[in-house]
């Protein structure tokens, strides 16, 4: 289960992962169950946390999320080259040709 030794552990996760995921936003059930039962789960095997969070192989670490759900890329912002009405290079939106 993702255990977090410490606060910085624990907001160094949330920079990787929590901050690029949607749940995230919308307020994440699988953070505040580990907030709320982490210290007591630790050491359970069967524990359900264990799913949430899986730990790294070598168990020195957390993998991501099995909820997590990348936030989607912002594509670049495309400002028109030309004028609808007019054709001639793009002048703001202030064309007078009138159909």
């Amino acid at each position: 289960m993702g255990y977090f030794s410490n606060g910085t552990e624990g907001e160094s996760y949330q920079a990787d992962y929590c901050s690029r995921c949607v749940v995230h936003e919308r307020g994440c059930a699988v953070w505040f169950l580990h907030m709320m039962h982490n210290y007591e789960e630790c050491n359970k095997e069967a524990s359900f946390l264990h799913v949430l969070i899986p730990r790294s192989k070598d168990k020195l670490g957390n993998e991501r999320c099995t909820m997590f759900v990348e936030k989607p890329q912002a594509g670049p912002v495309l400002f028109p080259t030309h004028c609808d009405r007019c054709g001639m290079p793009y002048h703001g939106g202030a064309c007078l040709v009138r159909f």
